[in-house]
């Protein structure tokens, strides 16, 4: 900020404005990805990425629950839940009978038939949706 009021002080205090800005965004988004977390219902999967990225998948198009222990490759139809995309670790990779859309930052959509994520407890996080599904389809 000093060095550019010696050149402009309107772009000085406009790039402090985008500053404070950006980190308010930064703040808010941090906050969003422990309000909305991760959870099973009745007989959907809710996966949110704070309010970054959504998607709802019926337990019933759920073909393959794994556990991930290594980078994804890039394939067609593959997709991260996380916007930050390679940057960031998957643990869980979930395979669907069809392809289903995930609705990322500005209702921007994407289809996948195969979506990688992460979570605390993986173990734990199959167990559950595993015990979900085989209840809701018998």
């Amino acid at each position: 900020h000093f060095m550019l009021v010696k050149r402009s002080v309107s772009l000085a205090w406009t790039l402090t404005g985008l500053s404070i800005y950006t980190g308010i965004q930064f703040v808010g988004f941090a906050r969003s990805i422990s309000k909305r977390p991760i959870f099973i219902g009745v007989d959907t999967l809710y996966l949110n990425y704070g309010i970054m990225t959504e998607m709802e998948i019926p337990l019933g198009k759920i073909k393959e629950i794994r556990r991930s222990t290594k980078d994804l490759e890039p394939q067609k139809g593959v997709r991260r839940l996380s916007p930050l995309g390679e940057l960031e670790a998957t643990n869980i990779i979930i395979s669907l009978h069809e392809s289903t859309s995930i609705s990322g930052m500005y209702g921007i959509r994407k289809s996948a038939h195969t979506i990688a994520f992460f979570v605390d407890e993986p173990a734990h996080f199959i167990e559950r949706l595993q015990f979900k599904k085989d209840e809701l389809l018998g």
